[in-house]
């Protein structure tokens, strides 16, 4: 968002249902107008347009964000490219651990609007967002000079409250984000100075557990009962691999093929 021309999207292409999570709209287009690359490959959602699969900042070394004028490689969008190259290993090793908490009590909601106990659309002031995050980096070389590896593994727990209401009923969703860990791996081989070959793989897999409550916004009260209870599950295995190679001043050739895959599906759970 800090980005030229980078606005917030409208909510009613937040992801997921969460206005928390609403993809940004880039060069005047709208939210599903843009594409999302890793080290060249696209992982765009391809069933909605909406955002990219989820991916540590930590995995990152490079983001840039173009809503002009980009070459042939990226395309498909209209609005703009968000371009992200990964870390990589180099001849030092490192090992990093680091830790986030973010408590949604150092959190500012926005207003409600507008006000009263009519209004429609989402409660901001029933918004919350907490999240507590475990990340694991190593890297070093496999062979000096030649093969390089550099590896993440990041643990999250985060829990989220959203309320929506209709004007004289409402519905408030608790979600519970599973703890399965993001996994990256990067590996880098130069056959020669000038000829490079590269693998990357991360695995975005992971659910949330949604119980949705009837909620009274004239009375502000909150059903004791979940109304229903849903499992969405989102992310997958993701993977790419790409030559580069320098054989004049002015000729570099470069491949890659690559594999995105999201599951993206909502499983209503059985009742007693």
């Amino acid at each position: 968002l800090l980005a030229p021309g980078a606005v917030v999207g409208d909510q009613q292409f937040a992801v997921g249902g969460s206005q928390l999570l609403t993809p940004p709209a880039l060069g005047g287009a709208g939210p599903a107008e843009n594409a999302f690359f890793v080290n060249g490959l696209n992982i765009t959602n391809f069933v909605t347009g909406l955002g990219g699969a989820t991916v540590p900042f930590e995995f990152y070394k490079n983001v840039e964000v173009k809503t002009g004028g980009y070459s042939a490689e990226f395309g498909r969008a209209t609005g703009g490219i968000i371009n992200a190259t990964t870390k990589s290993g180099t001849n030092d090793f490192v090992f990093e651990l680091h830790g986030t908490w973010s408590p949604d009590s150092l959190r500012q909601d926005s207003p409600d609007t507008p006000a009263g106990p009519h209004y429609l659309g989402i409660v901001n002031s029933l918004s919350e967002f907490d999240e507590q995050t475990l990340t694991l980096e190593m890297g070093g070389p496999i062979i000096r000079d030649r093969l390089f590896a550099y590896g993440i593994v990041a643990y999250n727990d985060t829990e989220a409250q959203t309320a929506t209401s209709s004007g004289t009923t409402g519905t408030l969703n608790r979600d519970v984000f599973s703890d399965e860990p993001f996994y990256g791996v990067k590996l880098d081989g130069y056959i020669t100075a000038d000829h490079r070959l590269e693998f990357t793989y991360f695995d975005t897999s992971s659910s949330r557990t949604r119980d949705s409550f009837n909620y009274n916004p004239i009375t502000g009260v909150i059903g004791t009962t979940a109304l229903n209870t849903t499992v969405l599950s989102q992310g997958g295995e993701n993977w790419v691999s790409r030559y580069t190679g320098t054989f004049t001043n002015w000729l570099t050739v470069s491949a890659a093929y690559g594999e995105s895959t999201d599951d993206s599906s909502t499983l209503p759970q059985p009742t007693t």
